[in-house]
């Protein structure tokens, strides 16, 4: 008796799902598999919405909304209907950011901070919810997630370990951010912590670890900063956070890493 192969098995229902295509939608769209791999373009795909109890043309119609849906893959057992995204290469682990896909049109003022915006091709947008911290003890607030790390050491210790997050060293530059790590930092219980600000390219110019000058520094009076170290603690005291320069491979301190909101691969 002749067995199909799993590649024969493959090819048989790709070609019965690219001919239901065809007969029902003039071929506009190819059907894929829950995660496709487009072999020309090398490109990735996977599912940023499932439709329940569905036929495959109105499934093809929902793909068309989408500015984001390029495939579809329809599950004519179950009904289901996946839209399809790239998302990215083989091994590429970069995560699609948010700040990429919203929009400042009004239609979004309805979403809350950690859903998504997506634009639909007639012009409005819809909200979908996406877990956009790395993992739940992330705590998200202004399109970012951070970490409280519970843990006091150096500044390049606490940059190494966001690092392996795909992180940042907390970056302090207005008071909306003060005043939500204030009450996290009471819970630990601590009273300073190190932030991304540093001075160690050019003493008495401080920046932030990605380069742009830092304008916001509410230093500790009356001598700070002293030129005693190039890194920076924020330290919290009952009338406001203060800045105080320390060195960064000898003092040690709480810290927070950073990252922006990201749309997981699904």
């Amino acid at each position: 008796m002749f067995r199909f192969s799993q590649r024969h098995q493959q090819l048989l229902l790709t070609a019965i799902c690219i001919f239901n295509l065809l007969v029902s939608s003039n071929g506009d769209k190819q059907c894929t598999e829950h995660v496709h791999v487009d072999q020309q373009s090398k490109a990735y795909y996977h599912s940023f919405m499932q439709l329940q109890t569905i036929g495959v043309s109105q499934c093809i119609k929902r793909c068309k909304k989408y500015k984001l849906c390029k495939k579809i893959h329809h599950d004519r057992e179950h009904l289901t209907c996946d839209l399809m995204m790239t998302y990215a290469e083989k091994g590429v682990t970069t995560l699609l950011d948010i700040q990429s896909e919203q929009t400042d049109s009004s239609n979004c003022a309805m979403c809350a901070e950690t859903d998504v915006c997506i634009g639909t091709k007639d012009g409005t947008n819809v909200c979908l919810q996406h877990d956009v911290c790395p993992a739940s003890d992330w705590l998200p607030f202004n399109h970012k997630c951070y970490f409280f790390r519970d843990h006091r050491s150096t500044t390049d210790k606490n940059i190494e370990f966001c690092g392996t997050f795909g992180a940042k060293l907390v970056r302090v530059d207005n008071d909306d951010v003060v005043t939500f790590l204030t009450p996290e930092m009471d819970r630990i219980g601590d009273a300073d912590m190190w932030i991304a600000a540093n001075d160690r390219e050019v003493e008495g110019e401080f920046v932030w670890g990605s380069g742009d000058v830092a304008l916001n520094a509410v230093w500790k009076p009356p001598f700070e900063p002293d030129g005693d170290g190039d890194c920076v603690e924020l330290t919290f005291r009952s009338d406001g956070a203060v800045w105080n320069n320390e060195k960064c491979d000898f003092n040690t301190a709480q810290h927070v890493c950073e990252i922006n909101f990201k749309i997981p691969p699904f």
